[in-house]
């Protein structure tokens, strides 16, 4: 079928699907390679999804997990100094975590947390 044949746009919502899968059945490679196909802007689901592959692949990715945290731009439900989406963060750390880079984590939370009772109004 030639591109001007198709008419399902292949959005967000597919890519993360995709990523997702591959994440559960430990193919990280694809995970990987189907969020570096995402053209444009990558939304905060997609975010999620290749940060939560990282996280579950054996061994864990932590370094492809920092690498991807640092260069997104997803600020869908943080106000957070880094403007850092927290479940992507949460999702990064966890993949430090889970390969024994305690510090990376800690870096991680320094570089993008807040504390809740920072953003209660006073």
């Amino acid at each position: 079928m030639s591109p001007t044949e198709r008419t399902v746009a292949i959005g967000g919502s597919v890519f993360e699907a995709l990523i997702k899968v591959y994440a559960m059945q430990s193919k990280f490679e694809e995970a990987l390679r189907t969020f570096t196909k995402i053209n444009g802007r990558v939304d905060g689901q997609c975010l999620r999804a290749i940060l939560l592959a990282c996280s579950t692949a054996d061994p864990p990715r932590w370094e492809d997990a920092i690498a991807i945290l640092h260069t997104s731009d997803i600020v869908e439900s943080n106000s957070g100094p880094g403007r850092i989406d927290q479940v992507a963060l949460g999702y990064a750390v966890i993949a430090c975590s889970k390969a024994n880079q305690a510090q990376e984590a800690l870096t991680l939370l320094e570089l993008y947390g807040t504390n809740a009772s920072d953003r209660i109004p006073r």
